[in-house]
């Protein structure tokens, strides 16, 4: 009898570690069908994040390619500006954002160069002065903005030297990637706007460069639109 008894705890053990296996079994199979849907759903977000971006990165493109326009007649050129080089050397974008401007502004119109001082010394609105000079630019029909160090601050800094000419239209000038941005800004000051791509520019040159600077773009003017 003690026999039978013994040999029925043991069974009622062996059948509770069943259960409790069958329980941990059950325990695993949903964590890891958790699992599964939570890797489902980040992938879905990023397959979802990166597909907005890449819209996000090809609108900016095309406003960049195609929507160059004449200059309006009373309207001022803006060139926005670019790095410049060790030793005061305008870098290879800004003088073909400078050039593009000077070929806008023949007609006569005020030729507005904006760019402060970056990594190396003058501004970049002097050096851009410089090169339209020598490009056959009269110096007063010139006006160099020195204090800006973003797009946003061209935009604001651009708009009061354009307000103290009594000018309330602008074509920018700069590279297609940034036309975007830039005309959101000026927009923002109160200006009209047509927009001259620099498609000279050495950053639209080649297609890897030309995502590259497009996709950074992104970003770039997400955080200046939240900003305001």
């Amino acid at each position: 009898m003690a026999a039978g008894v013994a040999r029925g705890l043991f069974c009622e053990r062996l059948v509770s570690v069943r259960r409790g296996v069958m329980r941990a079994g059950m325990a695993r199979g949903l964590l890891f069908e958790r699992l599964v849907r939570v890797r489902r759903g980040v992938m879905a977000a990023v397959v979802v994040g990166l597909a907005t971006w890449a819209c996000a990165a090809w609108c900016v493109d095309r406003v960049g390619v195609t929507s160059g326009s004449a200059l309006e007649p009373g309207c001022a050129v803006v060139v926005l500006g670019a790095r410049v080089d060790e030793g005061g050397v305008a870098s290879t974008t800004l003088a073909a954002r400078v050039r593009e401007g000077v070929e806008a502004s023949r007609s006569g119109a005020l030729l507005v160069i904006s760019g402060g001082v970056g990594d190396f010394a003058p501004a970049e609105a002097v050096v851009g002065r410089a090169l339209a000079v020598d490009a056959g630019i009269a110096p007063n029909r010139i006006r160099a903005e020195t204090t800006s160090h973003s797009t946003r601050e061209n935009a604001r800094e651009s708009a009061k030297v354009l307000r103290q000419e009594g000018v309330a239209c602008v074509q920018l000038v700069s590279d297609p990637y940034h036309l975007a941005r830039a005309r959101w800004a000026f927009e923002r000051e109160g200006l009209a706007v047509t927009l001259r791509p620099v498609f000279a520019a050495p950053r639209h040159q080649s297609i890897g460069s030309r995502i590259w600077w497009t996709a950074r773009e992104v970003p770039a003017f997400v955080r200046m639109v939240v900003s305001e």
